[in-house]
């Protein structure tokens, strides 16, 4: 983090934050949100720190280093944690990916892999919490109507068998054990940054700590849903959340209004753009590059003339790049199996296609704003409620106890939304999000005459 001067100084005490970085605008475009969470340091974990808003995108050139896996993001450390010298952290947005799952996307032909939830399964309990069933406020105390189990069944006939696979106890994109698993030590080091070393967030969960305390939201997908439960369970087991805290309000749009991806379908603009970067000459040598390993992997999996594997990578890694997180072998056709390094340039190919679409070509920027821009002013919005709830407490000692902002807040998402994110962000690191990424971004609350950005 490298200092450098303010030129407006107030002796006002509004957050030094919102006076310097957005000259006290009352409604900041995206840009300003922008420079606004430079000002507060954005902090990535996909396996190494990202530079933010350094350069335009000119090319793809992924950093060399060990660290990096798709399987699993490197999780935040609280030893190595920074924050800003004689600065108050007034408020934590958290953007994560859901953790390790099953293929999601495409069923190669002829798919033989095994995938086995039994380990995981979801218990939903139904509950009527009106007033009629109880007079208890939270959840824990409503009315039980019943339970039920998930458990998937793969039918055994041959009609579905390029569909789902034909064994195994999984759905298309189910989180598995390791996915939770993976949640959950994420939950458990931001415990350890906000709660242990910081002690900004709450030890304990109660019914008044988890109003004014959390705000959690996911998309309307088991695992983002699952992924936000284990992460929350992490940073708050259930020993240190009192009776009425027991359950966490997890908040979801409908899926016709979710602004966690996009709706290119329900765009037109959005869709053309796509198909313009699809069919530019910089998106044509991207493809002549990775001709052999197209040309490879179709004559081994049987989908040469499949419409859907023919323009991107991504149907490709979905299926295949989950094996390798698991140890599994990988797909075999009657001239031979793909190979580790097959689905390692396979990840490459991926990350240099979305670098492309989000980062270097003269569309991207356009293409984020149509895609991932409603997100991006929620989370301006939100971001500026609780710098300007923090003003109110500093200002007006009346209000110090009635004007709230939740201090932590989270987003269970997919790769689509870190990725459109790092894209809107200009990040010099464009690889593509691993399992339980994490993007925190950060307000701080001083008066010293000094701007801090990464």
């Amino acid at each position: 983090m490298s200092p450098t001067t303010a030129t407006n100084a107030s002796n006002d005490k509004t957050p030094a934050l919102l006076r310097r970085t957005l000259f006290h605008s009352k409604a900041p475009t995206i840009a300003a949100f922008l420079a606004l969470l430079l000002a507060t340091g954005l902090s990535w974990y996909m396996g190494v720190p990202v530079g933010l808003l350094k350069r335009p995108h000119t090319s793809y050139a992924p950093p060399t280093d060990d660290d990096y896996t798709l399987c699993e993001a490197k999780t935040p450390d609280h030893t190595t944690y920074r924050t800003l010298p004689g600065a108050q952290l007034v408020h934590i947005q958290v953007v994560t990916r859901h953790g390790d799952r099953t293929p999601a996307m495409a069923i190669l032909p002829n798919e033989q892999a095994d995938w086995r939830c039994d380990n995981a399964e979801e218990v939903t309990q139904l509950a009527d919490s009106s007033t009629d069933a109880s007079d208890a406020k939270d959840s824990e105390h409503a009315q039980r109507i019943g339970a039920y189990q998930r458990r998937v069944v793969v039918p055994k006939r041959p009609a579905y068998r390029n569909t789902v696979w034909s064994s195994g106890s999984c759905s298309l994109g189910q989180l598995t054990l390791k996915g939770v698993r993976q949640h959950k030590a994420l939950g458990e080091q931001l415990r350890a940054i906000y709660v242990d070393h910081l002690k900004v967030l709450p030890e304990r969960l109660n019914a008044s700590t988890l109003s004014a305390q959390l705000y959690a939201r996911s998309s309307d997908v088991q695992r983002t849903r699952q992924s936000a439960a284990a992460l929350l369970t992490g940073l708050w087991p259930l020993k240190v959340r009192d009776p009425d805290a027991r359950i966490i309000p997890l908040h979801v749009y409908p899926e016709e209004a979710e602004t966690l991806w996009g709706h290119p379908n329900d765009c037109p603009r959005a869709a053309s753009v796509v198909h313009a970067v699809r069919s530019s000459p910089e998106y044509e040598a991207y493809l002549e590059r990775h001709a052999p390993l197209r040309t490879r992997l179709e004559s081994l999996l049987g989908t040469s003339g499949i419409g859907k594997y023919e323009r991107s990578f991504l149907r490709y890694l979905d299926p295949i790049y989950p094996r390798v997180c698991h140890d599994m072998p990988l797909p075999c056709g009657e001239s031979g199996c793909v190979t580790r390094a097959d689905a390692e340039e396979l990840a490459h190919c991926v990350s240099e296609e979305y670098t492309i679409l989000r980062g270097t070509h003269t569309h991207a920027a356009e293409y984020n704003r149509l895609t991932l821009g409603f997100f991006l002013g929620e989370l301006r919005d939100r971001m500026m409620a609780a710098i300007h709830a923090d003003a109110a407490r500093h200002t007006d000692t009346a209000k110090q106890h009635t004007v709230q902002s939740p201090m932590f807040e989270l987003f269970s998402a997919h790769d689509t939304t870190i990725y459109g994110l790092i894209g809107a962000l200009k990040a010099k690191d464009m690889r593509w999000p691993p399992y339980a990424s994490i993007a925190t971004e950060s307000a701080f609350d001083s008066d010293d005459a000094r701007l801090l950005t990464s």
